[in-house]
């Protein structure tokens, strides 16, 4: 628990309310004010858990809608270079092809990082690119993922791939299209800050208002019973309010590293594959003469 980042976040606003708790016990002035109740936190908890739960439930629903678009963008692209290394036989519109979905996913990532981090998937695509593509990539600025897509189709489109193969990359590539547009609309629409801030302005005065009836029934075990119940409840408004942003948070390099291991290893793959095939032919061939 000491090595959480949420709870050393929070140590001093639950701190803060211990004080208040260690004060309404020292001096516990606040009877005639009405204020050692518990009325009114028996009225007010179901609607404090009711924001909390509405709260928690919306952040958790678009880390979910996050890790979903991710997980296209990965399953789509691998597929789409699958294809395209089946069915594309020049190989080097296979491989400018290959190269452009790998860019597609590491300047997706930049996209929602912020400099310092996005340094770093800038150079994963530049890498990956040959000069002249990689010159390119850096003109499209901000719509450098959707440049990468319009490469690619336009490679499949160049190539003798058939129809039925061209139709399935098309279908992936609008697959991840549409997976750019949901990541998108999560960063653009975040939770209303009003509501936001009602919870948290809520809970803080319900927090610092608490410590009163609990000094008057527990004593001096009102001051850590006051900060257990801060820490937790602060603690969900917390992590509310950091899977909100979910691609802020999510771990993108790790689908990115995903992405570039598995393509790896299907090309690996598809060698060993095509020199067993080979070897096969000479041997029948041999095997005829």
């Amino acid at each position: 628990m000491p090595s959480s980042r949420v709870v050393r976040g929070l140590l001093a606003p639950c701190s803060f309310t211990s004080l208040i708790a260690y004060a309404a016990y020292v001096f516990q002035p606040m009877e005639p004010l009405g204020l050692t109740s518990t009325l009114p936190f028996e009225l007010t908890s179901p609607l404090l858990g009711l924001l909390l739960v509405f709260r928690t439930n919306e952040a958790m629903a678009r880390w979910l809608r996050a890790h979903d678009a991710w997980a296209r963008v990965v399953s789509r692209n691998l597929e789409a270079r699958d294809v395209i290394a089946t069915h594309v036989e020049d190989d080097e519109m296979r491989e400018c092809a290959g190269r452009h979905l790998l860019a597609h996913a590491s300047a997706l990532a930049a996209r929602y990082r912020t400099n310092g981090e996005r340094a770093v998937h800038d150079d994963e695509w530049a890498n990956v690119l040959m000069p002249e593509e990689r010159e390119a990539m850096e003109s499209a600025r901000e719509n450098r993922p959707a440049h990468a897509l319009r490469v690619v189709r336009s490679v499949v489109s160049a190539s003798d791939a058939p129809m039925h193969a061209q139709a399935r990359i098309a279908d992936c590539i609008a697959t991840l299209t549409d997976a750019c547009t949901e990541c998108d609309q999560l960063t653009s629409t975040p939770i209303p800050l009003s509501y936001t801030r009602h919870t948290s302005r809520f809970l803080l005065l319900w927090l610092s208002l608490l410590p009163f009836p609990l000094a008057l029934s527990l004593g001096i075990a009102a001051v850590p019973a006051t900060f257990f119940i801060a820490i937790l409840l602060l603690g969900v408004e917390e992590i509310g309010v950091q899977i909100e942003e979910p691609l802020s948070v999510a771990d993108i390099e790790g689908f990115v590293a995903e992405l570039h291991k598995e393509s790896a290893e299907a090309d690996a793959q598809r060698e060993r594959v095509n020199e067993l095939i080979m070897r096969k032919m000479k041997t029948s061939q041999a095997a005829i003469k």
